[in-house]
C-alpha cells in the first residue's frame, strides 16, 4: 500500500437480517498516538468484542476508533418526530396564578410566556414503540462481519482521500523547507570568515588599550584561538544532516509503509533539532532569521504529520 492515510475518517454499512430487522454499523476515527477502540455493540455481540478490536487494530494501525452497531427493527423506524402533546389543564392553572402578577406589572408578559413554554409539565411527546432488540442468532455473526468489513473499507477510503490531500500539502512544505535550507547554506557559508574578522578587530582594540609594560600575546597562538572561536559558527555538518532528514522525509512520505506517521514525526523532531543548533551557532542576523523561517516550516510539517496514520 503506497497510499498515505490520515487518521480521520468515517465509514458506514448496513445489512438486512430479515424482513423486519436491519443491522447497521457506523465507524469513525480521529487522531491518537497509538490505537484505541471504543465499541458500542448489542449485548448479543459482547463475545465478539475482542475479535472486533483485533481486526480494527490490524486494519487501521493507529487512531482512536469508535464503532457503533445497532439492530434496528423496521417497525421502529418512524418517518418523523413524534408530535408534542399540550397539557392544557396545567397551562390554564399556571396562567391563572401568573395573570394577576402580570396585571400588577410585577412580571412582564413575555417573561410569563417564557416560563410557561419552558415548563417540563407543559408538553409531552407521544411515546415511541419500545419493542426489544431482535435476537441475534448465531448464524448471523458472518453477516455482522461482512458488514464490519464494508464499514472498515469505507473508513479506509475516506482516510486515504484525506491522506492524499495531506501528502500534497506536505510535499509543498518540504519543497519550501528545502529552498529555505539552500538560502541558509548560502548565508552561513560566509559567517565564519565574518566572525573571524570581527574577533580580530576586537582583539586589536583590546591590545591597543593595554597599559605600557603589559605582556604582549604570541601572535600565532592568538590567531589560532581566534580561528577556533570563529569555527564555532561553521554549520556544515548541521546543514548536511538537514539535507539527509529532508530527503528521508520525502522518501518516507511516498514510501510503502502501512503506518508512516510516527517515522515522519521523528524526522520532524530531528529537523527541528538541527535548525535550533544552526540558530545557536550562527552569529548573524540574516542567518538566524532564515533559521526561524525554517523552524516555522518544520512545525507546520509536524502539525500535518500528526494527522497521518
Amino acid at each position: 500500500m503506497n497510499a498515505t492515510r490520515s487518521m480521520t475518517g468515517f465509514g458506514r454499512a448496513e445489512r438486512a437480517i430479515d424482513a423486519t430487522t436491519v443491522l447497521t454499523i457506523e465507524m469513525s476515527s480521529v487522531n491518537h498516538r497509538g490505537f484505541d477502540a471504543r465499541l458500542r455493540v448489542p449485548d448479543c455481540l459482547s463475545s465478539e468484542q475482542p475479535a472486533i478490536v483485533s481486526r480494527l487494530r490490524h486494519a487501521l494501525g493507529r487512531g482512536s476508533v469508535t464503532l457503533k452497531c445497532e439492530l434496528v427493527s423496521l417497525a421502529n423506524r418512524e418517518p418523523a418526530a413524534p408530535s408534542p402533546l399540550v397539557n392544557r389543564d396545567y397551562l390554564v392553572a399556571t396562567w391563572a396564578t401568573l395573570e394577576p402578577i402580570v396585571a400588577n406589572g410585577d412580571l412582564p408578559a413575555a417573561a410569563a410566556y417564557a416560563l410557561l413554554a419552558r415548563a417540563p409539565e407543559a408538553f409531552a411527546s407521544t411515546p415511541r414503540s419500545t419493542a426489544p432488540d431482535p435476537a441475534f442468532a448465531a448464524q448471523h455473526f458472518d453477516l455482522y462481519r461482512a458488514c464490519e468489513r464494508e464499514a472498515t473499507a469505507t473508513l479506509l477510503g475516506t482516510q486515504e482521500d484525506e491522506g492524499t490531500a495531506l501528502a500534497a500539502e506536505l510535499e509543498q512544505l518540504i519543497d519550501t523547507a528545502a529552498e529555505t535550507r539552500v538560502q541558509l547554506g548560502a548565508r552561513a557559508a560566509g559567517v565564519p570568515a565574518l566572525q573571524l574578522e570581527t574577533l580580530r578587530k576586537r582583539a586589536a582594540d583590546l591590545l591597543g588599550s593595554a597599559a605600557p609594560g603589559d605582556p604582549s600575546p604570541n601572535g600565532q597562538m592568538l590567531e589560532r584561538e581566534l580561528a577556533l572561536l570563529a569555527a564555532r559558527g561553521d554549520v556544515t555538518e548541521e546543514l548536511a544532516r538537514l539535507d539527509v532528514h529532508l530527503e528521508a522525509l520525502r522518501d518516507t512520505l511516498h514510501g510503502g509503509d502501512f503506518t508512516k506517521g510516527r517515522r515522519l514525526e521523528f524526522l520532524c523532531i530531528e529537523l527541528g533539532r538541527e535548525a535550533n543548533t544552526c540558530a545557536s551557532k550562527l552569529n548573524d542576523g540574516g542567518a538566524r532569521s532564515l533559521c526561524i523561517d525554517l523552524k516555522l516550516i518544520i512545525e507546520r510539517i509536524r502539525e500535518q504529520v500528526l494527522n497521518l496514520a
